[in-house]
């Protein structure tokens, strides 16, 4: 496309900053967009020199920060003096400059005036370092890059300009140390050729020639590891390559903003790098670890430049605004799609978070033909999708929301002018898919299908994705995955939006450092888009969890058992302290929520609800297949005994429920009642599917121990259904909450108080009668008791029908400890403080999912009273639940819970 003069002048000006250097016309020929201006130039001055002459040459020294700094000079200082040294200054902070400052400087300390330099790095910054070889050295550097494709002719080239003093510096990536060298010049995927005898010719690694090649000249050899974190797992092949490099190098400069970016297990081969005389070994500093809390901070303080530079310590630098979290609700099409999957129990850990994952951000992503995993993967999905009829149909339906919320992200961006990265964590069906999305803003992609490798030219295909985007006005978004991480720089955008959070804090950094770093200009905002409820949101805890803990060790603090679990690298998903539950089927979720929450009392039970997504993730889960339900079936138990009262006379017109959770009994009387429930979540679950049969409710968020701002003696029935026993004993919360019902409702009014069969036991029923009947109910023989249901194999619930005598309310009993003790409920157990035994659900045997069946015929056990329901009037039964392998270990999931909030006392 044609560009004015003034254009094209700015438009070279971001070429040229770019490079750090006036490029030749062969260099712009290597990328499509500069080869355009090229010849755009050539057209208008006549040539690219002309250009350069316009533009002046003083832009090639224009910084945006002070340039060396004073943090760089004194990092340089401390590389010569520490022959083994780790700088871990944040990502952007302008690590590699001093670095190769020093190598100069050292080069004046040794007799020959030499130093021989071996620089290994990820595959994807080699490009960078040859820029900054170019920009930072204070003479040219004569060296060498060596690839994985390129390894075997460049390694000789190596050998013989080392040899003839022509070449003093190596470049080569981590993923061609550890390869063998072919035997020819086409090269095998093969580890090992075979002859045709069956005899095997074991290759030569690179790694054993480039230490021969390092080690035997007389020149010091100086090992430089950038990005020092890849080479973490002492068992992988990349390390034990690695390792040979630091233990024959004279010097050895390590470089990480991240020295343990996700686990503690990330630094202890690194420690055995720099002090290997202290520690031979990777697990010879974990153990030493384990003895002295404060061992990891000694360390550091020893080996490490001191001190570690921030981003925020550099004058001049813009700010960082955010993360900035964005957490917003599913459509109901796409809740049900994601719980139908929560749900599947043939998904293991693994795989449900990440099919939960990619369903949260676009559910056609998991459609069994779209699917980019396994085979093995693919299969499960097509059997899933055969069990669930009507799965594909919802799910071509349905519209992703965090694609929206991504739009309108984007958009604000783009009106501001500016420039915005997109980070996925997968790739198939969402990096390509997003180019298309916004090719309207000129975006890029750069994933693992675009080749890091440069093939011989100065460039590879992803430099050039990422030059086009730093250079070219036009390209205003960039989309990335972890293909595009340490090293490479994105500074012409200033807004970052992660789909998708890492559950490693320090990747995460490393994104946000690729834009918020040295040669920025505008402050910088990170967006992070999660949907609610959901493992979105349980990678965040854990993103903040690890960073506690990393903060701990680097203090020197002893870790707690979460914080040590958290930062364990083999901890499985299902029992990472703060992501496990949202990968817990709903039954379980619900049912050791409700074991955790039961006798704590309001104070402590609205801190657990609270605590983060808990609040939600109870109620998205309680109301998960609902219809088939404990609660359900209690409801419409609830539903005959009130049909049975009103047709004995008894109008029932003002219903008040008490615990309501989700509207439960509304949406079984299909009429409006007044709902109290501490959980907000629950209370807007009911009210949407009221409105769904036409009606609307009376709602108050708040406590049944106090009912405020409802007035005395309003409602012709109170419901108190499955809530009773969250109420703490010694403090009274169960008598208040009966004696505000018992003020509530009118004289002669009814209560219905209805409680799980193995919570109220033994003594605790006539207790709790006898409590009753102090509080001022009578209650009626016939319908008060156990109750089972004739068509199914286990449901049972306690059900108290009572009727409030005339007698006025007894304020006084609000404050004391009179009758308290009465319900107890079940005197095997303690739902107080210091309980005698657990409460139940919290462990045991492996949680079944709900069976699909409909309950509406009951029995009394003691009166043999029998209430049966009108069938034709029930929701149609569910297909058949997919047949499940029961866990032969089963996970309790309460010690995460815990974890969230710790073991809540006294309302705190």
């Amino acid at each position: 496309m044609p560009y004015s003069a003034e254009d094209l002048e700015t438009r070279l000006r971001l070429v040229v900053k770019e490079l750090k250097e006036f490029p030749t016309e062969e260099t712009l020929m290597e990328v499509p967009y500069w080869s355009e201006l090229l010849q755009n130039i050539i057209s208008t001055f006549g040539s690219l020199e002309a250009a350069y002459q316009r533009i002046g040459k003083g832009v090639i020294k224009e910084h945006y920060v002070p340039f060396p700094s004073e943090e760089q000079i004194e990092a340089t200082t401390q590389i010569l003096e520490k022959p083994r040294i780790l700088i871990r200054d944040e990502a952007g902070s302008g690590k590699t400059a001093p670095v190769i400052h020093a190598i100069y400087a050292l080069e004046q300390l040794v007799e020959s005036g030499r130093i021989n330099t071996l620089y290994v790095g990820p595959t994807y910054v080699i490009s960078s370092v040859e820029a900054k070889l170019r920009a930072y050295a204070t003479e040219p550097r004569s060296y060498i890059t060596i690839t994985s494709s390129n390894r075997r002719a460049t390694i000789q080239q190596l050998e013989q300009g080392i040899r003839d003093g022509i070449l003093d510096t190596a470049l080569v990536t981590y993923d061609a140390i550890f390869r063998p060298l072919p035997t020819s010049d086409i090269d095998t995927i093969a580890r090992n050729e075979t002859e045709p005898n069956g005899r095997e010719l074991a290759d030569e690694q690179l790694v054993d020639r480039l230490v021969g090649i390092f080690s035997s000249g007389k020149a010091p050899f100086l090992l430089i590891g950038d990005e020092i974190h890849h080479i973490a797992n002492p068992g992988s092949r990349r390390s034990q390559a690695f390792r040979k490099l630091a233990l024959s190098s004279d010097r050895f400069i390590a470089m990480t903003g991240t020295p343990f970016p996700d686990s503690l297990d990330d630094i202890y081969e690194l420690m055995s790098l720099i002090d290997n005389e202290d520690y031979p070994t990777a697990d010879d500093a974990r153990k030493a670890y384990q003895d002295n809390p404060k061992l990891i901070r000694m360390f550091l303080h020893r080996f490490g430049k001191n001190p570690v530079v921030r981003l925020t310590d550099i004058e001049g630098m813009p700010k960082l605004n955010g993360p900035q979290f964005n957490w917003f609700d599913f459509s109901e099409l796409e809740l049900d799609i994601h719980n139908t999957f929560l749900n599947y129990r043939e998904f293991n850990s693994t795989e449900r978070f990440v099919l939960l994952r990619l369903t949260d951000t676009d559910s056609r992503l998991v459609l069994p033909e779209n699917y980019a995993g396994s085979y093995a993967m693919r299969q499960k999905l097509a059997d899933f999708f055969a069990i669930h009829q009507g799965l594909r149909e919802k799910i071509l339906a349905a519209e992703s929301t965090k694609y929206k919320k991504l739009d309108e992200l984007v958009d604000a961006c783009i009106a501001r002018g500016e420039k915005i990265v997109i980070f996925s964590k997968y790739r198939e069906g969402i990096t390509e898919a997003l180019e298309s999305r916004y090719a309207r803003y000129g975006a890029l992609r750069i994933d693992g299908s675009v080749d890091a490798d440069p093939h011989g030219k100065r460039f590879s295909d992803r430099d050039i994705k990422r030059l086009t985007f730093q250079t070219n006005p036009d390209a205003k978004v960039m989309i990335i995955t972890d293909a595009l991480r340490e090293g490479q720089d994105l500074h012409t955008a200033n807004n970052l939006a992660f789909l998708h959070m890492d559950l490693s804090p320090g990747r995460n950094d490393q994104l946000i450092g690729r834009l918020w770093r040295r040669g920025q200009t505008r402050d910088v905002n990170v967006f992070v888009l999660g949907t609610a409820g959901t493992p979105d949101y349980g990678v965040y805890l854990t993103d903040s969890g690890k960073r506690d803990g990393i903060m701990l060790v680097d203090y020197g603090v002893e870790l707690t058992q979460n914080l040590k679990s958290v930062l364990e690298r083999d901890t499985p998903l299902d029992r990472q302290p703060f992501l496990g539950v949202y990968l817990q089927n709903s039954h379980t979720v619900v049912r050791n929520m409700s074991g955790f929450m039961i006798g704590r009392g309001p104070q402590s039970n609205r801190a657990f609800l609270d605590f983060g997504e808990n609040a939600r993730l109870y109620a998205m889960n309680y109301n998960h297949q609902w219809v088939y339900s404990y609660s359900a079936h209690t409801a419409r138990l609830i539903k005959l005994l009130v049909n049975e009262i009103e047709s004995e006379g008894s109008s029932l017109e003002r219903i008040i429920d008490l615990g309501s959770g989700p509207a439960t009994v509304s949406r079984v009387l299909h009429k409006p009642t007044y709902c109290v429930d501490m959980n907000k979540y629950q209370i807007e679950f009911g009210r949407k599917e009221c409105q769904k049969l036409g009606f609307d409710i009376e709602t108050q968020v708040g406590y049944t121990e106090n009912l405020e701002g409802i007035a005395s003696q309003q409602f012709d029935l109170a419901v108190l259904s499955l809530a009773l026993h969250y109420g703490n004993t010694e403090k009274g919360d169960r008598k208040k909450t009966l004696l505000e019902a018992h003020r509530v409702i009118k004289p002669n009014g009814y209560l219905v108080l209805t409680l799980p069969a193995n919570i109220v036991q033994g003594d605790g029923v006539k207790m709790l009668e006898e409590g009753l009947d102090k509080l001022g109910f009578d209650v009626i023989r016939m319908r008060t008791g156990q109750v089972f249901a004739p068509d199914s194999e286990d449901y049972q619930v306690y059900v108290a029908v009572c009727r409030r005598r005339e007698a006025n309310n007894n304020p006084e009993l609000y404050n004391n400890t009179q009758y308290n003790d009465l319900f107890a409920l079940n005197p095997e157990f303690g739902y107080s403080e210091k309980p005698k035994k657990r409460n139940g659900g919290c462990n045991g045997p492996a949680i079944n999912p709900y069976r699909r069946e409909i309950l509406d015929r009951f029995k009394f056990v003691n009166s043999g009273h029998e209430l049966q329901g009108d069938n034709s009037q029930l929701p149609a039964p569910a297909a058949p639940a997919e047949s499940v392998k029961p866990s032969s270990k089963p996970v309790s999931i309460i010690d995460l819970l815990r974890s969230t909030l710790g073991n809540p006392k006294n309302g705190k």
